[in-house]
């Protein structure tokens, strides 16, 4: 008898191949989109890291450009400093000085006496009596809490008086604005509304209402400066001055610095600028530069200065 090989069993092998096939396509196709999947996360996480990094870039050079408007505004200040002392004129703008750094970008720059803000160590409490009250705060509430104002110096005043028999004079019981919240009464959001009104450098026991800014004298007396108290009106030193500079740079960054510098004829100040403070500024819509804005270099003699 002649044996024959079964059909069924190439059958067999045949479709075994062409399943093993199948499956492996299958997995190709799931390999290739998964990296597909895998390049399309991987492309977008870089673009966005790019965009991140310009993004930085151009703040980092706004930021500089701020630093560099309040440098040229206080060498400015103290080449002029003679000038408006023996004068009428105030060295405070009411609205932004726009200048440029050239190609780099455009700076708005605001410079204010501080003997135009109430000072928290020795501004009289119908200050900020005024003050609150023009803020919205009603009357009895305005009145405790500059009574509480007057109290929380004097218990600081006391609580430091053994610095007094040593050389170094002795803190003031106020030694930044924000401290200001420390007081009884006073809310964050009343913290947030007083600081554009409030200075712990003036050293002004009153309000000098040339120097002040007209958003103020409005919120104490309707910016009628007959209707202030005689009282309340001090005469600045016209020599701590609040400059802010916001910067948008040619990227397109922006970035708002606020410095409060004081003119100095002390040799440790070779410049002559003692820097009091430095941080960030905040700013609104006014105070930022246009794109593409022009304007006068920002080192050009007497832009911040009166004339």
């Amino acid at each position: 008898m002649r044996l024959r090989t079964p059909e069924p069993a190439r059958a067999f092998v045949s479709t075994r191949s062409d399943a093993d096939a199948g499956f492996a396509l299958v997995i190709v196709l799931g390999l290739m989109a998964l990296l597909a999947v895998v390049s399309a996360i991987v492309a977008g996480s870089v673009k966005a890291h790019i965009r991140a990094a310009s993004r930085y870039a151009a703040v980092a050079h706004a930021q500089t450009l701020a630093e560099s408007g309040i440098a040229a505004a206080s060498a400015d200040l103290r080449r002029n400093w003679a000038k408006f002392l023996t004068s009428t004129s105030q060295p405070s703008s009411k609205e932004p000085i726009l200048c440029s750094f050239g190609d780099s970008g455009s700076v708005a720059v605001r410079v204010f006496d501080a003997g135009g803000r109430i000072d928290l160590n020795s501004a009289p409490a119908a200050l900020f009596e005024a003050l609150l009250s023009g803020l919205g705060v009603d009357a009895g509430a305005a009145r405790d809490i500059a009574s509480a104002i007057e109290a929380y110096r004097a218990s600081r005043i006391e609580a430091t008086a053994r610095y007094r028999t040593k050389v170094e004079p002795p803190p003031l019981p106020f030694d930044t604005e924000e401290a200001i919240g420390q007081v009884s009464g006073i809310t964050p959001r009343l913290v947030r509304a007083m600081m554009p009104y409030i200075t712990v450098y003036s050293g002004v026991r009153g309000l000098d209402p040339v120097a002040a800014d007209p958003r103020l004298l409005d919120l104490l007396q309707g910016g009628n400066l007959t209707d202030l108290p005689q009282a309340l009106v001090g005469s600045s030193t016209r020599q701590t001055f609040i400059i802010t500079a916001v910067a948008r740079s040619a990227e397109g960054g922006i970035y708002g610095q606020e410095a409060v510098v004081r003119m100095s004829r002390d040799k440790r100040f070779p410049m002559g600028v003692e820097i009091k403070s430095w941080r960030p500024a905040v700013f609104n819509a006014a105070m930022t530069p246009p794109p593409r804005a022009g304007g006068v270099l920002c080192t050009t003699d007497g832009v911040f200065s009166p004339h």
